[in-house]
């Protein structure tokens, strides 16, 4: 599961506190789709890590995502 995460650092000017200035977003690669899902944007300040439960959480989200989006484009495509 984790190889397909990946995590960004994003600086924030205007952030006016806390040590880390900015945000985080977490993203997530899915090789069959050749897609890449938002999973999570968080202020630093604010989070200073997601837990692995929420994590995971996302993650079994994405995966039905990704299961619908497969079955409309098989089911439908011959209709666009």
């Amino acid at each position: 599961m984790e190889e397909n995460y990946w995590k960004i650092r994003i600086r924030c000017s205007s952030a006016s506190y806390g040590k880390s200035k900015g945000f985080r977003v977490i993203f997530y690669y899915s090789p069959p789709s050749d897609s890449i899902f938002l999973v999570f944007v968080y202020a630093k300040s604010e989070i200073e890590t997601p837990s692995f439960e929420l994590l995971k959480k996302l993650y079994k989200e994405i995966i039905e995502y990704i299961h619908i989006i497969e079955y409309i484009h098989t089911h439908y495509s011959s209709y666009s």
